[in-house]
């Protein structure tokens, strides 16, 4: 009888398929599979959505995901819930993009999503792997990519319960399956970063560098713009079953458009004339 048995090891030798356990600081601990091993790093992804935000506040995607607040929010409080040993050495901390998860054969995300250059990842060539979820519930997820400027000005990519890519507006609030790089220790040393000097730190005897009112006052307004993302999450929070039914309810309408004859692309069209309506995102 052939057993496919999984064991917990220490090892410095990782492989593309090895599992790793993340704790996440106020959000979950979490295992990630490695995707990609360079001479430089290796590349994991979350196993699961940790958790749902929208990728704005507003119907934009002014700037793509690199402008976002979802962006901006993994840059600091994502960053800094994971464990201190690991954090300097996280580079390149994003979401996937349309290639990697599904690759570049469907001509309906060629013609509307902006583009990308990166192969489909070789455990993502089975559906299993690119269908995750949010505690224990299948959920839709967030990808880079926007739909192209021409095409809408309000929308992202996004992987549906099947492991197949959509699209929803900006300010849903949907699953976030971060991917980042992490180096590798015979490679080099911690990634550089800016140092900033911490008000707790100076004031517990923490950091020998001189404190001024130019840093606490960046620190200040870093705080203020955690406070305002946290704030905004309560919203999407209170929000997000409305938002979940609408996303099922338009993926029901493309798809009865589409068993009505219509093309892919003639379904998107309409879906896209009623989201002017129902979503206020469509050009």
């Amino acid at each position: 009888m052939k057993v496919l048995r999984k064991q917990e090891i220490e090892t410095a030798n990782i492989q593309v398929g090895d599992q790793v356990i993340i704790p996440l600081a106020e959000i979950g601990e979490f295992s990630a599979t490695a995707h990609k091993v360079t001479d430089e790093g290796i590349m994991f992804i979350f196993d699961e959505y940790i958790i749902r935000r929208p990728m704005n506040s507003k119907n934009t995607n002014k700037g793509g995901f690199e402008k976002s607040e979802l962006k901006k929010w993994m840059d600091t409080v994502l960053l800094m819930a994971f464990p201190e040993e690991l954090r300097d050495k996280i580079y390149g901390l994003t979401l996937p993009t349309v290639g990697q998860i599904v690759g570049h054969e469907d001509e309906w995300n060629n013609n509307n999503l902006e583009p990308d250059t990166d192969e489909q990842l070789p455990l993502m060539k089975e559906r299993k792997n690119r269908v995750a979820y949010f505690k224990n519930d299948s959920s839709w997820g967030w990808l880079r990519n926007a739909t192209k400027e021409e095409v809408s000005s309000a929308h992202f990519a996004d992987v549906d319960y099947g492991g197949d890519t959509f699209f929803h507006g900006a300010s849903y609030s949907f699953g976030v399956r971060p991917e980042f790089w992490l180096v590798k220790q015979e490679s080099r040393g911690p990634v550089p970063r800016e140092s900033k000097v911490s008000y707790r730190n100076y004031c517990g005897g923490r950091n020998s560098k001189e404190v001024t009112k130019e840093s606490l006052q960046e620190e200040v307004f870093e705080k203020e713009n955690e406070i305002k993302l946290l704030k905004q999450e309560i919203k999407n929070l209170e929000e997000k079953e409305a938002m979940e039914q609408a996303a099922r309810e338009t993926k029901k309408v493309m798809d009865s458009y589409i068993q009505a004859g219509f093309t892919k692309d003639e379904a998107f069209q309409m879906v896209m004339e009623l989201s002017k309506t129902i979503l206020g995102g469509g050009r």
